[in-house]
C-alpha cells in the first residue's frame, strides 16, 4: 500500500430517500467543513514529545515513505523543545539544535525519532548538502499541520 505525502481529512455527506418499503435513492452528496474543535480533538490525540530524538546524516537519495532510518546517520539528540498549536493553525514544531561542539560534518538529511539509538523514525528529508563548522550553530525547525484539503 502506497501513502501519499499529502494526507487531510474531508468530511462527505450522503443523503438518501425511499418510499416506505422501496429502494434507497442517493439524492445529495453533499462535502463539509469540519470545525475547529475536532481538528483540536485529533491534535489532543498526538503528542509532538512521541518523537523525541532528531537525527541529520550525510547521506544522499531520495526519501521514501517505507524509509526506517536515515541514508547515513552521522549525529542523534534529544529534540530541544516541541511546541502544539491549536488555536488557529494546527500544527506541531520540533525545535533542534546542534551546537558548535556536538557536530562538525557535511549535513543532507534529517529525520525525528522516537528512540534515543535506532527506534521509529517519523519523517525522512533530503536536502543539499552543508558544511557546518566547529564555529557554527545549526537549528532545524520542523512542522507538520494537519490542514483542511
Amino acid at each position: 500500500m502506497q501513502i501519499a505525502n499529502k494526507l487531510g481529512l474531508k468530511g462527505i455527506a450522503e443523503i438518501y430517500v425511499r418510499e416506505a418499503g422501496g429502494e434507497w435513492k442517493l439524492i445529495r452528496r453533499v462535502p463539509n467543513i469540519l470545525t475547529d474543535d475536532f481538528l483540536s480533538k485529533i491534535m489532543d490525540t498526538q503528542t509532538p514529545s512521541a518523537y523525541g530524538y532528531f537525527a541529520v546524516g550525510d547521506g544522499s537519495g531520495t526519501p521514501s515513505g517505507s524509509d526506517t532510518a536515515l541514508f547515513n546517520e552521522t549525529f542523534r539528540k534529544a529534540v530541544s523543545s516541541t511546541i502544539k498549536e491549536t488555536q488557529s493553525d494546527f500544527y506541531y514544531k520540533w525545535e533542534c539544535y546542534i551546537t558548535t561542539t556536538e557536530y562538525t560534518g557535511n549535513i543532507s538529511e534529517f529525520g525525528l525519532f522516537d528512540a534515543a539509538s535506532a527506534g521509529n523514525m517519523m519523517n525522512h528529508i533530503a536536502f543539499a548538502s552543508f558544511y557546518k563548522s566547529n564555529t557554527m550553530e545549526v537549528r532545524i525547525d520542523y512542522y507538520l499541520y494537519l490542514t483542511r484539503l
